[in-house]
């Protein structure tokens, strides 16, 4: 890892990275399922890359897993949906 991108990480406000877990797990327990970009669209983003770093993050951490590829309300095109697992956070 490129020490500007660990400068960059270390900066990042721990409270928003949290909100945005939070956020992200809301939404999939709603739901049941959800592509990157629906989970953009019921935060208010219109950016995929706005919620994936904390997505990847919540894979990880084994809190969400992909259960396969479906057609996105939004594009319309096949994408992974995501789904949570029995360790999400409550």
């Amino acid at each position: 890892m490129q020490q500007t991108s660990l400068m960059a990480y270390n900066e990042l406000d721990i409270d928003n990275i949290r909100s945005m877990y939070k956020a992200i797990i809301s939404s999939i327990r709603k739901e049941g399922s959800m592509t990157d970009q629906e989970i953009t669209r019921k935060l208010g983003f219109d950016d995929p890359n706005k919620i994936r770093p904390r997505r990847n993050e919540l894979v990880k951490m084994g809190y969400i897993i992909p259960v396969g590829k479906r057609v996105c309300k939004f594009t319309r095109k096949n994408a992974i949906s995501w789904h949570l697992t029995k360790n999400h956070i409550n």
